[in-house]
């Protein structure tokens, strides 16, 4: 606790790791220290399962792909995480993410948050500017309560086939849709857009507020 430490890895792998911190079992962090990470080969830091924040300050200086990268899901309770430079995505995962507390800072190229399935979000802070998506998930996205600060080329907060909006607060400056629930055009599917609770804030110059 309370210390600094620093990784980095090199720009060639032969043993199949796919990050500077990899781990093919949960990864979890905690306590008050900080861990400052720079991932030349791929990702900064990912897990063949779980990713868990429960404390301390974890900081991605710079990845080639995913700042965070998971198979099966990340959760995000305590604690700062950090990407400052990322040439894909801040958080992605091949499951769901849920965050419930905390703080998640985001400047990447790709998407801020990228959930293969549900998106969930009942409390904490997350803060993104992205040349792409702000927060994306491909099936169903909800969030009740926690501050969302987007600044983005893409869309602001887009679902696939859900997104509910049940509380929290918002500032969303997106090029595209601020809060985008249209559906699968490839699979002719409509999404559903339901806002029963929050503060919003919302800029778009080209697109909508609300699209669903």
């Amino acid at each position: 606790d309370g210390t600094t430490n620093t990784i980095s890895d090199g720009t060639t792998y032969t043993n199949g790791a796919k990050a500077a911190i990899f781990a093919e079992c949960d990864l979890k962090f905690k306590g008050s220290g900080t861990l400052n990470v720079t991932g030349k080969y791929k990702h900064a830091i990912a897990s063949d399962d779980e990713i868990f924040f429960d404390g301390g300050n974890v900081n991605v200086l710079n990845a080639v792909n995913d700042g965070f990268h998971s198979n099966d899901g990340i959760y995000l309770s305590e604690g700062t995480a950090t990407v400052k430079a990322a040439g894909s995505d801040a958080f992605e995962s091949e499951l769901g993410i849920d965050i419930t507390g905390g703080t998640l800072n985001a400047a990447v190229t790709g998407e801020g948050v990228k959930a293969a399935t549900a998106f969930t979000m009942s409390g904490g802070t997350v803060n993104v500017t992205s040349a792409d998506n702000g927060i994306k998930s491909l099936d169903t996205a909800e969030i009740s309560g926690g501050t969302v600060k987007i600044t983005c080329s893409g869309n602001g907060v887009k679902a696939t086939n859900a997104l509910n909006i049940n509380g929290g607060t918002f500032t969303v400056n997106a090029s595209l849709d601020c809060f985008d629930a249209s559906g699968d055009s490839t699979l002719g599917t409509a999404g559903t857009l339901t806002v029963n609770n929050g503060t919003i804030t919302a800029s778009s110059p080209s697109g909508e507020g609300l699209q669903g």
